[in-house]
């Protein structure tokens, strides 16, 4: 919601359950501060959800996220999380 696009991926979830009224003029969502933290994030997440797609397409039927915290990727992924836990 603050970055150029193209975007890593859009969690639409994740902005909703983390609503705050004026969030994007926090001094930690400052830009040019929190650029580089938001993209390993997102880049890690998104790494992730690359090798769980590989993996559930060759059998994988259980996976594990540890420390996940706000984690929306069932929600954000439905059809990859049901292929996967299947």
């Amino acid at each position: 919601m603050i970055d150029q696009k193209p975007l890593i991926f859009n969690d639409e979830i994740g902005a909703k359950l983390l609503a705050e009224p004026g969030w994007q003029n926090r001094k930690d969502m400052n830009l040019e501060f929190s650029m580089s933290m938001r993209s390993s994030i997102n880049g890690r997440a998104q790494f992730i959800e690359d090798l769980l797609e590989i993996q559930a397409a060759q059998g994988i039927s259980q996976y594990v996220i540890l420390g996940a915290g706000l984690d929306t990727f069932g929600q954000r992924r439905p059809e990859l999380a049901s292929m996967a836990a299947g």
